[in-house]
This record gives structure tokens, C-alpha cells and sequence, in this order.
């Protein structure tokens, strides 16, 4: 009984800690009550941080060169042209 307690407490952190690197926290949740706590809480870990839905928002591409660069900043990150954004 205590090993399925701890086993679903850490598979909550492990969903947790997803949802904070900015990937899904109930299927990491999921997976690691599946699979196991510790292999779905170090391939968590071992994964790059992605970048919040928020600052997926405001990256909007640059009308002269392309990339994605900050709303925010006024200027494209690249060719540091003023305001060229597609809003």
C-alpha cells in the first residue's frame, strides 16, 4: 500500500514538474503512472525547457527577414529592423 502511494505522489510531481519545463502535465502524469515515476521524471528532466504558450504569443515573424523574433522588443532580433512585424 505505502509503494502505490509514493508511486502516484511522485507521478503527480513528475505531471507537475512537465507542466513547469512547459510540456503537458497531465499526460507526463500519465505516462509515468503507466510506465514508472523515476523514468518519466528523468526523461522530464533530460528534455528541453519549451518556451510558454505566452511567449509563444508574442514571437511573430519579421516582414524582411523572416525569422521569428520578439513582439515585445519593438525590433526583429536578427536584422534589427524597427517594428517590421506581421501582427
Amino acid at each position: 500500500m505505502f509503494i502505490a502511494i509514493v508511486w502516484v505522489v511522485l507521478a503527480f510531481a513528475c505531471g507537475w514538474l512537465a507542466a513547469k519545463r512547459g510540456r503537458s502535465g497531465v499526460g507526463w502524469c500519465v505516462a509515468a503512472l503507466l510506465a514508472s515515476p523515476f523514468i518519466a521524471g528523468m526523461l522530464v528532466v533530460l528534455l528541453p525547457v519549451q518556451a510558454s504558450v505566452e511567449m509563444r504569443r508574442q514571437q511573430k515573424r519579421c516582414k524582411q527577414c523572416d525569422p521569428k523574433g520578439r513582439r515585445s522588443a519593438g525590433e526583429c532580433t536578427q536584422c534589427l529592423a524597427s517594428a517590421p512585424f506581421n501582427l
